[in-house]
């Protein structure tokens, strides 16, 4: 059964494991020290959670002079990234208090690709907001982007160029 097909207590249980996964595994490769930051299925209700808490970055990493906070983020074999507008606020929020970078694993063509917040929130916008482009759940809106938009986004954003890489 497909990620996307499967019931929400199925899709708890991994959700982001392995898009984290291949960020550990990119970072080791490099030399880059991190360390985990935000809350990961925690033991009490996240929907009782501020939006600021519960998409907390999840990871601080120093990549050369510079620690940055670590947004992660998958992508399924439709190879659309789906952003939530909460979450997409919440980082822009993260990003006003210290720099905030996202990692986005594409499993279905095993790349990743990392690129600074502003980027991002440059790719979703629309007007004074975020586009909507569909929902999460049938009720959280989302901005979809496809993974060849997001890599040349990325590229155009010189995230080769970010401290330490």
């Amino acid at each position: 059964m497909s990620f996307k097909d499967q019931n929400w207590e199925q899709r708890e249980k991994t959700l982001g494991d392995i898009a984290e996964r291949e960020f550990e595994k990119w970072a080791g490769s490099k030399s880059i020290r991190y360390d985990r930051f935000g809350i990961c299925r925690p033991n009490v209700d996240a929907r009782l959670l501020a939006d600021f808490i519960s998409h907390m970055p999840d990871y601080l990493a120093q990549l050369g002079p510079h620690v940055y906070l670590i947004e992660v983020q998958g992508c399924g074999a439709d190879r659309t990234v789906k952003f939530k507008h909460r979450k997409l606020r919440a980082a822009g929020r993260w990003q006003r208090l210290h720099t905030v970078l996202w990692f986005f694993y594409n499993q279905a063509a095993d790349e990743s690709v990392l690129m600074r917040h502003a980027a991002v929130e440059r790719m979703c916008a629309f007007g004074m907001g975020f586009r909507i482009d569909g929902y999460f759940d049938g009720t959280k809106p989302i901005a979809q982007v496809s993974w060849s938009t997001l890599k040349r986004a990325a590229a155009q954003d010189h995230s080769e160029e970010i401290d330490g890489i």
